[in-house]
């Protein structure tokens, strides 16, 4: 199946996105930050110029990290180390972006336009190259839809996101030529452009000194094996319940979104899923969906969207309230960041089917006294084995690219994604396409147990029936043998603390 050439299909999203039909005018932004997740040397500029400058510079450390952590001979502790400190300065991006898409779109519109015009100065400063604008690329799309511009500045935002859409089919159609091929190779693919550009970022920002420079900010090799305070049965049977990809059968995958939901973006990617008749799973921060006041919880945001993934028959589940390095926090506020969210979700599904019972720590970071407070109440521990690194990677075929080639060498695997960034949303149908093609199945959570999605109806030429018996696997086993028929996964109860020596016994 050939690729669009990217550059169409992205500024047509792009379009789309800034279109009047997308949002309006009353549609909330992402949560602000709260306060336990703000990171410690958050830069916090009064100039827009300054602001745009610390995006950008963030952006890039980010990119240096990124290569650093997927070079050769790398060791799995430093391969860590690099992506966690990466996904820290992701964050920090996410709270300067937030407060600056606000300050452009709540602008005073009765006395100056000084704001918007210092943004687009910034974006348009001469010493900026093209792939620097992938950092902004969010910020450009929500202002160029909600905010009042004049002429001028709509005409100059528009012209920005084009550049922004020609600089992907630049760096994306280098990945082409790998994306056709049967397999996909585990060798490193040639890049020329996207080669150059980044060894100018390395230079400039070193993924050594970068990692000395965060090191306070990423948890300690002594917070990392906190003991829990629950007792070792609630313990051991927490990581056996754990999910990280490898239980399900060979040629299985599972698709989930992380952080949102997103006003904008998550309907976008729901509409996609809708298309290729595919379910995921939303793991959710509790910051974007209300406040939790001296235990009073209220649905403040996103509503809508909650009741649009939850009718179209996806799941949702716990990803904390505000994304903090849970290993940082003590037991008080670990346990927050998890009941804060859960009596959101509680609230919004008042079954629990679809709430799911699941728990994704933020970064993937938990020790034993986090999984004690997860097992105690009564979730489950779920983790990927297939990462997009589409929080860092601007380029959506090379973030497909990459899923892949780790599925290509897992051959089942749990997908993660973000449904927060206009590039998911660019990348998502290319992933859906190649996937199809390469004949992987996809499963969904049905209240129960993880089934094989019915797609029949969607893609005939994939829907050849298999002859192999309808057997169950166990997910908890590790290598569960490989079947080429897509059966039910029947999932281990999660047992509430009071019955963790009798892990026979359902809630």
């Amino acid at each position: 199946m050939p690729l669009k050439p990217l550059a169409t299909l992205c500024f047509g999203v792009y379009l789309t996105l800034t279109g009047t039909s997308a949002w309006t005018q009353s549609a909330p932004l992402l949560a602000a930050p709260a306060e336990l997740s703000k990171p410690a040397n958050l830069i916090t500029p009064e100039s827009t110029a300054d602001v745009v400058q610390n995006l950008v510079k963030n952006y890039r450390r980010i990119l240096s990290l990124q290569g650093f952590s997927t070079s050769a001979n790398i060791t799995p502790p430093l391969h860590q180390e690099a992506v966690r400190a990466g996904e820290y300065l992701f964050i920090e991006n996410q709270h300067l972006a937030s407060k600056l898409t606000e300050r452009l779109i709540n602008h005073d519109k009765t006395k100056s336009n000084s704001d918007i015009d210092d943004f687009l100065a910034a974006i348009n400063a001469p010493n900026l190259k093209d792939a620097d604008l992938f950092a902004i690329r969010g910020i450009a799309t929500e202002v160029a839809k909600k905010a009042i511009l004049t002429p001028a500045q709509g005409k100059q935002l528009r012209l920005t996101l084009k550049n922004i859409a020609n600089a992907h089919n630049k760096y994306g159609q280098e990945l082409s030529t790998v994306l056709s091929q049967k397999a996909i190779s585990q060798a490193k693919p040639e890049r020329p452009a996207w080669a150059a550009y980044l060894a100018e970022v390395e230079q400039e920002y070193p993924a050594t000194s970068l990692l000395e420079e965060l090191k306070s900010n990423l948890p300690t090799a002594e917070q990392q094996v906190t003991p829990s305070d629950k007792g070792t049965d609630i313990i051991t049977l927490a990581r056996k319940n754990e999910w990280q990809g490898l239980q399900l059968e060979k040629g299985q995958v599972l698709i989930t979104f992380d952080d949102g939901p997103h006003p904008v973006y998550t309907k976008e990617i729901l509409a996609i899923l809708a298309r290729y008749k595919v379910k995921a799973i939303f793991f959710q921060l509790g910051q974007n969906l209300g406040t939790v006041t001296d235990g009073h919880a209220e649905l403040t945001r996103n509503e809508e969207v909650e009741k649009e993934i939850l009718a179209a028959g996806h799941a949702i589940a716990n990803h904390s309230f505000t994304h903090p390095f849970l290993p940082k926090l003590n037991q008080e506020k670990v346990q927050q960041e998890i009941d804060k969210t859960q009596a959101l979700l509680n609230l919004i599904i008042p079954d629990d089917a679809q709430r799911t019972h699941m728990f994704r720590a933020p970064y993937g970071a938990r020790n034993s006294m986090i999984l004690g407070e997860i097992g105690e109440r009564g979730l489950r521990s779920v983790l990927w084995n297939v990462d997009s690194l589409d929080w860092s990677d601007p380029v959506p075929e090379s973030i497909v690219h990459r899923i892949l080639q780790e599925l290509e060498h897992a051959g089942r695997g749990i997908i993660l994604m973000h449904d927060i960034h206009p590039k998911t949303v660019i990348a998502l149908p290319m992933l859906l396409d190649e996937l199809i093609k390469r004949d992987y199945h996809f499963v969904n959570w049905d209240g129960t147990n993880l089934v094989p999605t019915n797609r029949d109806e969607a893609i005939k030429e994939n829907s050849a029936p298999s002859n192999a018996p309808n057997n169950s696997i166990d997910p908890n086993l590790p290598n569960t043998p490989a079947s080429p028929s897509i059966t039910p996964i029947q999932v281990a109860p999660i047992v509430p603390a009071n019955d963790a020596k009798n892990p026979d016994k359902t809630q």
